[in-house]
């Protein structure tokens, strides 16, 4: 570990939230340290990394994503050539509509400009042999974009090691004490501020649990099915995503408010069996199940800024199912706040929620 100084800054977490915002303490040339304990089965890890324009049953198209959806595809690539791997591809989503309102709202939204060149009518649905959808309207959702955390989260892990800006530890808060001159200690190292990543673990942290994070549980199978042919991602009732073996698909995922752990249960498992039997016939094995919780928040947007009452605090975190999509650029975004050049989005800010500190403090 490099020696830390009063200059340096303290990130909690190296899921794809914490690395991210690493990453760019990095390119702005400003110091960093994390603390970490490795877990193969934090959420990160096990996503799918879905960079998805079109979302919901209304085919809304995600908040900001054209902003988003530009700076992904330039930071990911960059990302392959700094860690030597291949951990992005560019792909497609087929959506199939059942519902007569899910058709209803593509032929309102595919006439809109702003939907112009995101989606359109499924024309070649071949590779969608062997999938059952009755008398469901192909759609294809363009702009798509896999981000493989199984294989980038390791790569950053060994790259921040490399660095010597990383420890594999549990951070301890009784660890940490303010200066009377506006910086933080922990552990007896002075730091000008800790910013806190660590997913939905931050409903135990004694600083930002105030705020209305919402974790939400999801289970994810790895399956083989040998005679589908799937090349793109689909959407019917599950979500099938084509994995870097042939022949097999990350299938998910569902959404559970009633259990914060990372056990995968035989309930979780059969709640994606089911629908997934719905929209595949064909005969496949489960390889993998996994689950872990995600860190979604009550209004459905990330959770970004430094504490009301301890500025040398800050986090970082809130990004539910779409991290692998809000992170690189909200990252930047968060570095420019810190280094006083740019106002944060007042929809991410947590100043939002500064009336539930008041109330709790």
């Amino acid at each position: 570990m490099k020696p830390p100084t009063s200059k340096t800054t303290l990130i909690i977490g190296q899921g794809i939230a914490g690395s991210m915002l690493a990453y760019h303490f990095h390119k702005a040339n400003l110091a960093y340290q994390i603390i970490d304990k490795q877990n193969p089965n934090a959420s990160s890890r096990i996503a799918a990394g879905l960079i998805n324009p079109i979302t919901g049953r209304v085919l809304a198209k995600s908040w900001l994503f054209h902003r988003l959806s530009e700076y992904a595809h330039q930071i990911y690539p960059e990302l392959e050539q700094l860690l030597g791997i291949s951990c992005f591809t560019k792909t497609q989503l087929f959506r199939l509509l059942k519902t007569e309102k899910e058709r209803n709202e593509f032929s309102l939204r595919v006439e809109l400009p702003e939907y112009d060149g995101w989606m359109s009518e499924a024309i070649d649905i071949s590779q969608l042999q062997g999938l059952s959808y009755g008398e469901a309207k192909a759609i294809l959702i363009h702009g798509v974009a896999i981000s493989l955390g199984s294989r980038l989260l390791p790569a950053f892990r060994k790259w921040f090691q490399k660095q010597r800006t990383l420890t594999d530890a549990s951070f301890d808060f009784s660890q940490l004490r303010f200066s009377d001159t506006g910086s933080v200690f922990y552990k007896e190292q002075e730091y000008q501020r800790v910013i806190f990543a660590e997913g939905f673990r931050m409903k135990d942290n004694p600083y930002f649990n105030y705020l209305p994070m919402i974790p939400a549980k999801g289970d994810r199978l790895i399956i083989h099915c040998p005679e589908l042919q799937l090349k793109d991602c689909a959407k019917i009732s599950q979500t099938l995503i084509p994995v870097e073996k042939p022949n097999h698909y990350w299938v998910g995922s569902n959404y559970n408010h009633n259990e914060v752990d990372e056990i995968p249960r035989e309930s979780g498992r059969q709640k994606i069996l089911e629908k997934l039997e719905e929209m595949l016939p064909l005969p496949f094995e489960i390889v993998e199940h996994k689950a872990a919780p995600r860190p979604t928040t009550k209004d459905r947007r990330p959770l970004i800024g430094l504490h009301p009452k301890y500025p040398q605090l800050g986090v970082f975190n809130g990004m539910g199912s779409k991290g692998f999509s809000l992170a690189p650029l909200l990252a930047a975004q968060f570095v420019n706040f810190l280094s006083q050049e740019e106002e944060l989005h007042p929809r991410v800010s947590i100043r939002r929620f500064d009336q539930h500190y008041t109330m709790k403090d």
